[in-house]
């Protein structure tokens, strides 16, 4: 396995890892969805996750930086 986020119970059903050591040495970010316990949850990480978590048949976006007006008001950002 390594740093990016998997199925779990995919993994063991395959053989690729042990419900043992699934439980042990990863953590779960959502639902089935596990990532190494040392593993950084960065933002992209979380996106991967969540993804694989919708079954890989999901859209992940994001509105642009000039959209997060400090005031928290989406508004200002976007084209009119």
């Amino acid at each position: 396995m390594n740093e990016q986020p998997f199925l779990g119970m995919e993994a063991v059903r395959e053989g690729r890892i042990t419900d043992y050591r699934l439980r042990t040495r990863y953590r779960a970010v959502y639902r089935n969805v596990y990532v190494r316990k040392e593993t950084t949850l960065t933002a992209d990480v979380r996106a991967r996750a969540a993804w694989l978590w919708a079954g890989g048949d999901a859209v992940l976006a994001r509105l642009p930086p000039r959209c997060s007006a400090p005031s928290g008001s989406m508004a200002t950002g976007l084209p009119s």
